[in-house]
């Protein structure tokens, strides 16, 4: 009994292990967030709302998730090279997006889970008619990761 107990365990961990990791992030695409459950790789709070969630896929092919757009910003900033895969969620629409050709708005009442008040949107349009709307200001990809600091 005992002997049988130990080999379906075992079994069960090697297939437990053949299926985790990060088989449940995309390869070429957006990464699969557990919202409600998933941790920020930054702060480790609970990833929870979804128009604010981003990832960034480091160069050793491992995945960061973030609940604050502006906690990838800055991971991607501190990341040597650039060599890494970023997506941010449509601050309205929650569709996934390649960061890099997103826009960042920066809403002044900081109403973002880490409070750094950065969105994104996948449209330059409707970016800046977002930041004119809220006294805000809108950036592109370049310009946050050359003059954007977390505060």
């Amino acid at each position: 009994m005992i002997k049988r107990r130990t080999f379906l365990l075992g079994v069960a961990a090697i297939g437990l292990g053949a299926c985790g990791g990060d088989d449940n992030k995309g390869e070429d695409g957006p990464p699969k967030i557990s919202y409600g459950s998933e941790t920020c790789d930054r702060c480790n709070m609970v990833i929870g709302e979804e128009r604010h969630a981003a990832a960034l896929k480091v160069a050793d092919g491992e995945w960061l998730a973030f609940d604050d757009t502006g906690e990838m910003v800055a991971t991607a900033q501190d990341s040597a090279g650039g060599d890494y895969k970023a997506w941010v969620h449509d601050y309205e629409t929650s569709a996934w997006h390649d960061a890099t050709a997103a826009y960042y708005v920066w809403l002044p009442n900081r109403s973002t889970p880490m409070a750094t008040g950065i969105v994104a949107y996948g449209d330059q349009a409707r970016a800046e008619a977002k930041a004119q709307e809220t006294g805000g200001w809108s950036k592109s990809w370049a310009a946050m990761l050359a003059d954007w600091t977390m505060s």
